[in-house]
């Protein structure tokens, strides 16, 4: 008698051990693709980070660009003064005309350095709409996780009664190790 008891002992632990298993193999599957979900999250955050760093400067640059153009329309003003008094090979034309020149470069630095910066804020939006995604993700692998966590319950309380079970009739005698 006490070797179909521990016989069957050991089908119980057998046979609930593969579901007991299988529960948790799903549950771990979810907690991945939440942490997935997460990390991907935390780097859209960045990026949004990153854009509004972006915006800032885009403000920084339109106004310096700005300023800049008022100059060089004021410069060219002056150019033409001093052209119109001392000629056009004076040294005070020239000295006006190289600021103006000077000025000019600035200005297609400022220019390029604007719309890098726009391209990157562009770039950097479409990375926010992908953190949508991917905090809906997260949403849902949260989900996962809940439902994994759900379904995992009645499977360990299970082989907690097999195990209490096992170890009943282990202590009376009828169960061998």
């Amino acid at each position: 008698m006490a070797g179909g008891l521990q016989k069957r002992g050991v089908e119980l632990v057998t046979e609930n051990a593969d579901a007991f298993f299988g529960v948790f193999k799903n549950a771990n599957k979810a907690v991945d693709a939440f942490g997935a979900a997460t990390q991907a999250t935390a780097k859209q955050v960045d990026a949004l980070a990153q854009a509004a760093q972006r915006a800032a400067n885009i403000d920084t640059l339109t106004s310096k660009l700005s300023v800049q153009q008022k100059e060089l329309a004021i410069l060219k003003q002056e150019l033409t003064q001093v052209a119109a008094k001392y000629g056009d090979s004076s040294t005070q034309a020239q000295r006006k005309a190289l600021a103006a020149d000077k000025l000019t470069a600035s200005i297609a630095a400022t220019e390029k350095k604007l719309q890098s910066e726009q391209q990157a804020l562009q770039d950097e939006a479409q990375a926010a709409q992908a953190a949508t995604v991917a905090t809906a993700k997260a949403a849902d692998a949260t989900e996962d996780v809940g439902q994994a966590a759900k379904r995992a319950t009645p499977a360990i309380d299970h082989m907690g009664d097999v195990a209490r079970k096992a170890d009943r009739l282990h202590l009376s005698g009828n169960f061998l190790c």
